[in-house]
């Protein structure tokens, strides 16, 4: 991402994902992946104003704006429920649009403004730097602060979501 855009100052982030569960278990599956997004480009944050406006067992929106120290940000995730392969994943960043796409041997590709950008699977990488950071050489890709903040972004949307319910 930061190949095509400056990141240092995030005003919008969407995220949308086809998961295949559904229901809360949309939110279960799929929160992780977007919170991981926003934390980075936004560390430090905390959620206000959580709103559901679809709740549905196929589709879930969820809106908020997420605040640290310098920055605010609106944020959009909308998981859309999808039972069979592939599953689409794209997300947005102050309104640059990114779509994942997956291709034979799972080989993955950003596209963005038209161009292909080759990357390696997030999670095949964050499971290397994992291995590597028990050897001791390097450290892991995903901060202990970020698994937590992480964590507890979920935990608010979730309960949001459960008292909109």
């Amino acid at each position: 991402v930061q190949q095509v855009m400056d990141t240092s100052n995030v005003t919008r982030f969407a995220f949308h994902s086809q998961p295949g569960a559904q229901g809360i278990g949309m939110l279960f599956d799929h929160l992780p992946h977007a919170n991981s997004m926003l934390v980075r480009l936004m560390p430090g944050g905390v959620m206000g104003n959580a709103e559901f406006d679809m709740m549905s067992e196929k589709v879930i929106r969820a809106r908020f704006d997420y605040t640290n120290e310098v920055d605010s940000c609106a944020v959009e995730y909308v998981f859309e429920h999808k039972a069979d392969r592939p599953r689409e994943l794209s997300f947005s960043i102050n309104g640059v649009e990114f779509t994942r796409v997956i291709g034979e041997d799972y080989r993955q590709q950003l596209i963005v403004n038209g161009n292909s950008i080759g990357i390696t699977d997030p999670f095949r990488v964050s499971i290397a730097k994992f291995v590597d950071a028990v050897r001791g050489v390097g450290e892991p890709l995903i901060s202990r602060s970020e698994i937590m903040e992480n964590a507890r972004l979920q935990d608010d949307l979730i309960a949001s979501y459960s008292r909109m319910r």
